[in-house]
């Protein structure tokens, strides 16, 4: 009863989203203590970070063993018609638990999302209830879910501060499948698709979380980050383009709630360096020549395990090569550069864009 009450009550006040500054939230990982706060508490559309929470259920579910990496999730005509963003399947076609979790994780695909939800529950709307009542169990005070996806609903809302509970969630009870937010990309069938969290590679310790967009709801982000033995958890949500919700998220990693001006400077350096014909933005470590994709991402992988850096897979005519880092300067990347041709491992420096 408390629950179904908690739903009614937001969505009767579900009318006074806001639409004003945004919402800022950094919280520890593990203590949850706050660390930095603005506007955290304010109701908010959520838009695809509600797919942090559909993914939540689908590692559940693999836990649990009600669900096997193995099988597949059929795509209905209801699920093909899903507006973007979408991997495009048509009616009729499947895709397996395995190809769905990045899918959901990384594009954001609308269609799989809800073919996933009609296999775990038999509808979209039984696993919305699904979601509220896990939402419910984990702490999320001010959410309300009515569709996996995240796509507009006026009575589906949340806040910065469950969407950070929801961020610890993933990090705590599902440790062996959170990598799947760290990866910069995923195949499926022969096709790449790359994670739509553009600070991945660009602010060093970021391994996630999720982004999200309607018009409605504003540019959202969730971000985790290492910072020394410290994990953080950021959430920006409403912010008025994806590139200040990037700044903005940016400062709040390092510890700081951005003013107004601040990103409005930050905006018009990033604009001016775009518009330059000179000296490309930063510079970038590149190692490894291999002869396939496969190859170079297992090589990726291994890096990160023991550098604890991610690498991103470059694409030449006839091999592939991995690229890390993006510095600030040829001396930082140097350095970098000797740090791991220490351990026997050649790599030289480029610019990057």
């Amino acid at each position: 009863m408390q629950r179904f009450l908690l739903i009614f009550f937001i969505s009767f006040f579900s009318c006074s989203v806001s639409w004003g500054p945004p919402s800022l939230l950094l919280v520890d990982a593990i203590t949850g203590e706050e660390i930095l706060s603005d506007n955290a508490s304010q109701i908010r559309f959520p838009a695809s970070l509600t797919k942090m929470m559909t993914l939540y259920i689908i590692f559940e579910k693999l836990q649990k063993k009600e669900l096997s990496l193995d099988e597949t999730f059929k795509i209905s005509k209801r699920a093909a018609r899903m507006p973007p963003t979408k991997l495009y399947l048509r009616p009729g076609t499947t895709i397996t638990v395995r190809d769905a979790i990045p899918a959901i994780a990384l594009k954001s695909a609308n269609d799989v999302s809800v073919a996933a939800a009609e296999h775990i529950s038999g509808s979209e709307a039984a696993f919305s209830e699904l979601m509220t009542q896990r939402a419910y169990d984990l702490g999320l005070k001010n959410t309300a879910f009515y569709n996996a996806s995240g796509l507009p609903n006026h009575r589906h809302v949340s806040t910065a501060r469950d969407m950070a509970l929801l961020g610890q969630a993933l990090l705590r009870d599902f440790p062996q499948y959170y990598g799947v937010f760290s990866r910069t990309d995923f195949l499926f069938k022969g096709r790449q698709y790359r994670n739509s969290n553009r600070l991945l590679g660009k602010v060093d310790g970021i391994d996630g979380l999720k982004t999200g967009f309607t018009p409605a709801a504003g540019w959202n982000l969730a971000a985790s980050r290492r910072i020394g033995s410290q994990r953080v958890i950021g959430v920006v949500m409403g912010e008025s383009t994806a590139a200040r919700r990037d700044l903005t998220m940016t400062y709040l990693l390092n510890k700081q709630v951005p003013t107004l001006e601040q990103i409005r400077e930050a905006e018009l350096v990033v604009r001016k360096r775009r518009r330059s014909r000179g000296p490309l933005l930063y510079w970038a470590i590149q190692t490894g020549v291999f002869k396939n994709r496969q190859e170079a991402q297992e090589f990726a992988r291994q890096f990160k395990k023991s550098n604890k850096k991610t690498m991103k897979v470059i694409r030449h005519k006839k091999f592939y090569s991995t690229q890390v880092g993006r510095f600030d300067s040829s001396k930082e990347a140097l350095q970098f550069c000797s740090n791991i041709q220490n351990k026997s491992m050649k790599c030289r420096v480029v610019k990057t864009g």
